[in-house]
Parts: structure tokens; C-alpha cells; sequence
């Protein structure tokens, strides 16, 4: 019979933690952590005691109709609870962000074959590579993901008060794309290191003043994980017929 602690909890609403994420996968559902870069994967009937207990949790608009939620929370959920995956604390704001459908990919190659690069773009490209390698080995994705946030609200206030990049946006973000593509040869190769080329990407894009969005995806059957750069509905480095197979977990 449930204890004292877990009826007290029937009275209280749940939320999940600050570093946890969740994306919906049909019936099943994933959950990252951020704090120590893990997944776990939950079954059906997992996620349909979270979807009937944590406030906000995605919605299944393919599932059935489920029974109605038991008077207390089950055990797994009290034990997600223990673990500091599930809050009683409301959050202080949500993490939600939408990202339109990749439905197209940026072709850099004729602007390569042009493309100059100076010392100054060869000096930033470094320090984006350099941050990104730092950042994972010390960093958890929590904090990564804190400092871009911050980046980004940053630049927000500035283009605000009026400072906008020296070429057109979609011009400039195609030759920055374009230098991070003729430089990654020489530095790294991204094959098998999709974290690590988003986020150096990332980082160059915003050394040179333009926003993307730093995205994590899975799929199931089998599991896998993803991470590219998008901006709008185009993707940056990677195909967007590719990225289609997964669902966004964490967007930046």
C-alpha cells in the first residue's frame, strides 16, 4: 500500500526537472538529461503514467484514449522523482522551443569554389573549433545549452537596438557555412562527430553575428541520436531528408 509520501504527492503537480527534455516517439517516449548526457527510453504504458501525472508533457495524438489516472502516482513515476528527473517545483520558465519541419538543405559548393578565406575567418573558425572541443569535454549539454540560450538572448537585445551583420542574412550565413565547410578538412572530419560539428558550427555562426538553431534528434529501432544546425526550415549541415527521420529532443 502507498505510503504517506506518495499519497501527499496525489495533492501536488509535477513537473519535469530543469535538465531533463522529453520528445514523444508514437506511443514511446525518450527522455534526456542533460546534466549527465544520458537518454532513457520509456514503453507505452510509461508514458502514458507521465503524460497523466507531469504537467505539460507531449501529447500522443496517435495514442488511444487511456484509463483514467490512478489516485496516486505510480511507482515509476515516485522513483523518477527520487532520481531528481521529476520536480514538485514549478519552473521558473519553459524550454519548449518549435522548429519548422527541415524541409530543405543548404548547398554551399558553388560558393566554395569562390569563397576567400582570410586570416580573420581562419583566427574565428579556430576559436569556434577550439570552444566546442572544450566545452565538451568540461561542459554538460546543460551547461552548453545555458550559455548558447544566453548567446542568443544577447543578440536578440542587440539586433533590438538596431546592429544588424554587414551582408545580407541569408548571404552571409551561406559564406560562413561555406569557410566552416572549406576549413573542417583540416581540422577534423565530422563523420561519427555530428555533436561536435554542430556545435563548432554554431559557435562560428555566432562569432560572425548570425543565428541557427543547435538541434538534437532520436529515433527509435533501432535508437540513435542526432545533432545538426538549422535555421528556419533549412538545414545547415547536414540533408534535411536525413534529419526528417528523427524528432527533436533538445532545440537551442
Amino acid at each position: 500500500m502507498p505510503g504517506p509520501a506518495v499519497h501527499a504527492l496525489a495533492d501536488q503537480r509535477i513537473w519535469l526537472a530543469p535538465h531533463m527534455r522529453v520528445c514523444r516517439l508514437d506511443a514511446l517516449s525518450v527522455l534526456l538529461d542533460l546534466s549527465r548526457g544520458r537518454y532513457l527510453g520509456l514503453g507505452a504504458e510509461q508514458s502514458r503514467h507521465l503524460s497523466d501525472w507531469v504537467q505539460d508533457w507531449p501529447s500522443d495524438e496517435q495514442a488511444s484514449p487511456s484509463e483514467p489516472p490512478c489516485d496516486v502516482p505510480p511507482a515509476f513515476v515516485t522513483r523518477l522523482l527520487d532520481r531528481g528527473m521529476l520536480t514538485t517545483e514549478a519552473p521558473s520558465q519553459t524550454y519548449r522551443v518549435r522548429l519548422p519541419a527541415a524541409c530543405r538543405s543548404l548547398d554551399t559548393r558553388d560558393l566554395s569554389m569562390e569563397l576567400q578565406v582570410g586570416p580573420s575567418r581562419v583566427a574565428r573558425f579556430v576559436r569556434a573549433t577550439a570552444s566546442a572541443t572544450l566545452w565538451l569535454r568540461c561542459r554538460s549539454l546543460q551547461a552548453i545549452a545555458t550559455h548558447l540560450e544566453r548567446v542568443r538572448g544577447s543578440r536578440s537585445r542587440t539586433r533590438a537596438e538596431g546592429a544588424s551583420p554587414s551582408l545580407n542574412g541569408q548571404t552571409a550565413m551561406a559564406v560562413s557555412v561555406a569557410t566552416f565547410d572549406m576549413l573542417r578538412p583540416l581540422a577534423f572530419t565530422s563523420r561519427d562527430r555530428c555533436l561536435f560539428d554542430s556545435l563548432a558550427l554554431v559557435n562560428l555562426l555566432h562569432l560572425d553575428g548570425l543565428d541557427a538553431r543547435w538541434v538534437i534528434g532520436v529515433k527509435d529501432r533501432p535508437f540513435a541520436a542526432h545533432a545538426w544546425v538549422q535555421q528556419d526550415d533549412l538545414v545547415l549541415n547536414d540533408l534535411h531528408e536525413h534529419v526528417r527521420r528523427f524528432t527533436p529532443i533538445l532545440i537551442v
